[in-house]
């Protein structure tokens, strides 16, 4: 991520094993990484476990948390040394996200909020990966991993629900609902994409085509910092989906099979 001060407002500082973000509690800010490192975790049912090691130029908070006053926070964020956080202009974030088109307004909220998912599902695998397996029931596959399909779809009613074949299986990755889109975006590489991945659709599911092209030409047409905003959010689902993929193996191992 490139090193961002364009909506910077304020410089703070905190130290070794400071908790930056507190899990479950209310924040409307973000904060991008100036100087140092963070470790982000989230609480399980056997305890805590690390999700991700974010640094410089990388950011601390969810699109979300500008756009209500009432966000929760999905981690716990604690400084790894001593680190540098710049706080954001949440106002002006939120103006420039009001003023895109609703299509591309859909696509940045629903990658904030397939990060939290999936993040979710890190820890639900840790916890227990019984029965992740069964989030696919009921399901038929509408694209199958590796398939060249290079649309993009807008959920409009039903669901889908993203999963990477690891080993033979398919391990649950996202469940995705009205107004979260699925397929190829040319700006966006996630490890969510057709040739990554597979989509299995709830037997209501309806879905519209969105225009690519049209949505890469005002990609680039955003602010710098908010452009990386969402190219970090890619990122992080990019390396979070790898870390569901192992996750779900090590617990797989260690899970002998019944029957």
């Amino acid at each position: 991520c490139i090193r961002d001060s364009m909506y910077v407002v304020d410089e703070e500082e905190f130290f070794e094993g400071t908790e930056i973000v507190n899990e479950g509690s209310y924040g409307n800010w973000m904060y991008v990484i100036l100087e140092g490192q963070v470790e982000l975790s989230k609480e399980t049912d056997k305890g805590p476990i690390k999700i991700l090691r974010l640094s410089d130029g990388a950011y601390v908070g969810s699109i979300a948390s500008f756009l209500s006053e009432d966000t929760v926070r999905n981690t716990t964020v604690t400084a790894a040394g001593r680190v540098q956080l710049g706080m954001l202009d949440s106002q002006r974030l939120a103006n420039e996200f009001a003023a895109m088109s609703s299509e591309m307004r859909g696509v940045v909220k629903s990658l904030d909020n397939r990060l939290k998912k999936i993040t979710d599902n890190v820890a639900l695998i840790h916890a227990n990966s019984d029965g992740m397996g069964k989030i696919l029931q009921g399901k038929k596959a509408v694209i199958e991993q590796g398939k060249n399909e290079e649309r993009v779809f807008n959920i409009t009613s039903g669901s889908a629900t993203i999963a990477r074949k690891t080993n033979g299986v398919h391990v649950p990755l996202v469940e995705l609902a009205t107004g979260d889109f699925f397929g190829h975006l040319p700006f966006m590489k996630m490890g969510h994409e057709p040739h990554s991945a597979s989509v299995f659709a709830s037997s209501d599911l309806k879905i519209a085509p969105l225009d690519p092209a049209s949505l890469v030409k005002e990609h680039e047409s955003i602010s710098p910092s908010f452009r990386n905003i969402t190219e970090h959010l890619a990122i992080c689902i990019s390396v979070t989906t790898m870390i569901a993929c192992e996750a779900f193996k090590a617990a797989s191992k260690k899970s002998p099979k019944k029957g």
